[in-house]
């Protein structure tokens, strides 16, 4: 979810980032980040299956709100930049 996208209309980040290129990505960690980073002994419990389903949403949306406060102080990007792993 790429926070400067969301601040702007769509025309407007279409017309700034339409000759971007990507092609070095970074690895999605979005999606599995407690899964790589907590024990697989503690998935094999359903509870804690489901109740770590469910908070990892939440904190893959802490982590990206980070990038509001590093990029704060950096005035050469914008305020809602998240594109540091190209």
């Amino acid at each position: 979810m790429p926070l400067e996208k969301d601040t702007q209309h769509d025309e407007l980040y279409y017309l700034r980032h339409k000759h971007d290129e990507f092609k070095h990505r970074h690895f999605p960690w979005e999606n599995h980040l407690l899964r790589k980073t907590t024990s697989a002994y503690i998935w094999k419990n359903p509870v804690m299956n489901a109740y770590l389903t469910r908070i990892e949403k939440m904190l893959v949306l802490l982590v990206e709100r980070v990038a509001i406060v590093r990029n704060f102080f950096d005035y050469t990007v914008h305020k809602y930049n998240n594109d540091h792993w190209s």
